[in-house]
C-alpha cells in the first residue's frame, strides 16, 4: 500500500464524489456504489467543474494512486473501453474525512478567481469594440447554456437530495449564473452608450 497521509486536493475530490455519488442529470445519477473515471469526470464537470478543475488525465492517474494506497478499490468487471468502475474504501471515506476536516480548520482565505472575461474587459478599452460585443456576447450565450444545465440539474434533483449540501452549492451555481449573465449585460449597455 502506498503511504498516502496526505492527499493532495484533486484525490480528496475524487474521493468526495465517490462518497457522493453521480451527479443530478449525469449517468447513474440515483445510484450508490462504484463510478469510472469517465463518471467521475462528468460528474466533476457538472458539479465541482465549475470551481475546481479536474482534467481526465488526472482523474486517471490519482485513481491508480488512490487504488494503490487502499482509497478505493476496484469494483466488479471492466465494462465497454475496458472502463472500471471504482468504489471507495473505509480507508478512503477516513482519508476523505481527515482532509476536508483538515481544509475546513484552515485559516479563512479568499477565493482564487481567474476569469478570461473579467480580465478582457478590464482591458477592452483596448479592444475594438466590435471584438469586445462579440467576445461579451460569446460569453454570454456560454453562461445562459452553463444556467440551463444547472437548472436542469436542480429539476432532476430527488426531494432527499434537494436538502443536501451539495444542492446549496448547486443553487450558488445558478446564482452566479445569473449574476454573470447580468453583468455581462451591463457591460454591453455601458458600450452601447459609449
Amino acid at each position: 500500500m502506498e503511504d498516502m497521509a496526505t492527499i493532495n486536493p484533486t484525490a480528496a475530490v475524487l474521493l468526495g464524489l465517490l462518497e457522493l455519488g453521480p451527479a443530478p442529470a449525469t449517468e447513474g445519477y440515483g445510484t450508490d456504489g462504484a463510478m469510472t473515471g469517465w463518471q467521475l469526470h462528468e460528474s466533476a464537470r457538472a458539479s465541482v467543474g465549475a470551481f475546481w478543475t479536474l482534467t481526465r488525465s488526472q482523474i486517471y492517474v490519482e485513481l491508480e494512486r488512490l487504488a494503490a494506497a487502499g482509497l478505493v478499490a476496484v469494483s466488479g468487471e471492466p465494462g465497454s473501453r475496458r472502463q472500471q468502475a471504482y468504489a471507495l474504501t473505509d480507508a478512503g471515506r477516513t482519508a476523505f474525512s481527515e482532509w476536508l476536516t483538515e481544509l475546513a480548520r484552515a485559516e479563512a482565505r479568499p477565493d482564487q478567481l481567474r476569469s478570461s472575461l473579467a480580465l478582457v474587459v478590464f482591458f477592452g478599452e483596448f479592444l475594438p469594440p466590435a471584438l469586445l460585443r462579440r467576445t461579451l456576447l460569446d460569453q454570454r450565450l456560454l453562461r445562459e447554456r452553463r444556467l440551463e444545465q444547472l437548472e436542469a440539474m436542480l429539476a432532476a434533483l430527488r426531494d432527499s437530495d434537494a436538502r443536501r449540501l451539495p444542492a446549496a452549492v448547486l443553487r450558488r451555481g445558478v446564482a452566479l449564473a445569473r449574476l454573470h449573465l447580468d453583468w455581462i449585460d451591463d457591460v454591453l449597455k455601458a458600450l452601447g452608450d459609449a
